[in-house]
């Protein structure tokens, strides 16, 4: 057990400086003038750009996976000669019993990791949606997630590269806040940082709207509000491809483009010129090109939002029948505007709930007062408490209406498209901060002693908090009981055996204890009951659906 605990603490420093190596290959500035974790932001950028085009050329293999961790980690000593490594050291140890959980999210288990299974087999598939439609859409973070397929560990610490980027932005706060910047932007820091503690405090929650999420508040923060940011970073260049790589981790984060139409005027921009510059150019095509190279292999489509891009059953055999996409696309809205949370005596047909806003009455109902109207408590606690408690000297600030104008309508297009809490609390955090900031006069001057004392009361209540949390997941006595401490539950499931031209896989059934899914087959796995063909030809896999 100690043995597996200190592995566990151990990969999770490896793959912050890891990551923070591979981000230092790519900036132009000098490199221990900045905060640390800014280069483990663009290192996920480039980690992904490696992982994904490692799973296009050969099989993965356990050994090159623990290679390509290390060498970013000897990259970070060579090029930062382990520059801030005691914030790094301090974060991780503070907040590391929030990566120990035995029971994962629902989607973990309905299909994401089953994909990263997929992806990691050897096989480079071709109609990956064919075995479950949600593939088609998953994650491209996923890639990433691939590397963490290491030797006697298999996929246990497929989690660590997701609850690196929480730890990662808990310690480019911190870092921004003990600068000692005479800066309202202080305030912002400590916001975020203690929201980030007191609800973001259970990795059991981190699906991949969540690191999305955490990724466009630190976009908000270091490359929209801190003018500082333009001593190093040209043009603000770097903010504009991470925004890009979050639409790779989930599309719906397109609903930040206001806020980033705004960054670009504000900061008088020049768009030509900027997209002509070597990095965005690189980095921009690299992204397109993963985003599309992604969507055929997994679809036949060149991108799966667009049905005419789609190749026809006469070209290709493996392409999916887009009637499956276009399925998904009405649940995905129907099931964000609470049209499967109605009441049984006024339900209404599909058609007419998703019309003219009728779902907005029932959605407010079962959604935003259950789950949005207590975050927004939350939110406006935490930000009296800085307010009352920390800060002093305050000033009159000059409101930019057009910031807050274009998060108002960040926010509407998260409303309009995917009005869940999980894709959108980025946007719903900054926009009561600035409404805060709005009405109140904003304090420059932090008292640090008192934020070291509130800062120490929230860390002491998320290690309790997980700390009561294990010792549940110990005791439980359904599948998500501890049983391998301190890893991931993963339980033995029932599916249905078969063959199909001497290419052996699985089918899943209902089980007694748990829904239908292919979760953790051993096999290549198929999640529906239609008819399938597998054809082998070395290591690709063409997968059609009948």
């Amino acid at each position: 057990m100690v043995i597996k605990l200190f592995t566990l603490y151990t990969i999770l420093i490896t793959t912050i400086c890891s990551f923070i190596g591979y981000g230092s290959l790519f900036k132009i500035y000098k490199l221990n003038s900045v905060n640390i974790f800014n280069l483990f932001f663009f290192g996920l950028v480039v980690i992904n750009i490696i992982s994904f085009f490692y799973y296009l050329l050969i099989p993965n293999n356990p050994i090159i996976n623990l290679i390509i961790i290390f060498f970013g980690f000897f990259l970070y000593f060579k090029n930062l000669k382990f520059f801030n490594f005691k914030y790094i050291l301090i974060i991780s140890t503070l907040f590391f019993l929030g990566l120990i959980i035995s029971k994962t999210h629902e989607d973990f288990s309905v299909y994401h990791y089953q994909h990263i299974k997929e992806l990691t087999d050897n096989y480079l598939k071709f109609g990956l949606a064919n075995l479950d439609h949600r593939y088609s859409y998953s994650s491209i973070f996923s890639y990433i997630q691939g590397l963490f397929k290491l030797p006697y560990f298999n996929l246990y610490l497929i989690l660590i590269p997701v609850y690196s980027i929480y730890i990662s932005l808990i310690g480019y706060l911190f870092s921004q806040i003990t600068n000692k910047n005479k800066d309202y932007l202080n305030f912002i820091y400590i916001f975020f940082l203690l929201l980030l503690v007191v609800k973001f405090k259970r990795l059991s929650e981190f699906g991949y709207d969540y690191i999305g999420q955490f990724i466009l508040i630190y976009v908000f923060i270091e490359f929209v509000l801190n003018k500082n940011s333009q001593n190093y970073i040209n043009n603000k260049l770097d903010g504009i491809i991470i925004f890009l790589y979050t639409l790779l981790i989930k599309i719906s984060n397109f609903y930040f483009l206001p806020i980033l139409f705004y960054t670009i005027l504000k900061n008088k921009i020049d768009v030509n010129k900027m997209l002509f510059q070597k990095k965005f150019l690189i980095f921009g095509f690299l992204i397109l090109s993963i985003f599309l190279t992604n969507s055929f292999l997994k679809t036949g489509c060149i991108n799966y939002l667009l049905e005419f891009s789609c190749l026809t059953k006469n070209k290709i055999s493996w392409v999916i029948d887009y009637k499956e996409i276009e399925n998904t696309k009405k649940l995905s809205t129907s099931w964000s505007r609470g049209f499967y949370h109605q009441k049984k005596e006024i339900e209404t047909n599909e058609l007419s709930y998703n019309s003219n806003l009728n779902w907005l009455p029932n959605w407010v109902e079962a959604h935003f007062i259950v789950k949005i109207l207590p975050f927004i408590f939350v939110n406006l606690i935490l930000l009296l408490i800085i307010k009352l408690l920390i800060f002093k000297n305050n000033k009159n600030l000059d409101f930019d209406y057009s910031l807050f104008f274009s998060v108002i309508a960040s926010n509407l297009i998260w409303l309009y498209f995917f009005p869940q809490f999980r894709f959108g609390f980025a946007g719903i955090s900054i926009l009561i901060c600035l409404v805060f900031i709005s009405f109140f006069r904003i304090p420059f001057k932090i008292n640090y002693l008192r934020f070291l004392i509130l800062f120490s009361i929230f860390i002491i209540y998320f290690n309790f908090s997980n700390i009561v949390r294990i010792n549940k997941e110990f005791i439980r006595e359904d599948i998500y009981k501890f049983t391998n401490f301190p890893f991931f539950s993963l339980p033995s499931l029932n599916f249905d055996y078969d063959i199909d031209k001497n290419f052996k896989y699985n089918r899943s059934k209902k089980n007694d204890n748990f829904w239908r899914t292919c979760f953790n087959s051993n096999l290549v796995c198929v999640n529906h009951d239609q008819n399938i063909e597998f054809n082998k030809k070395k290591r690709l896999l063409f997968i059609t659906k009948l």
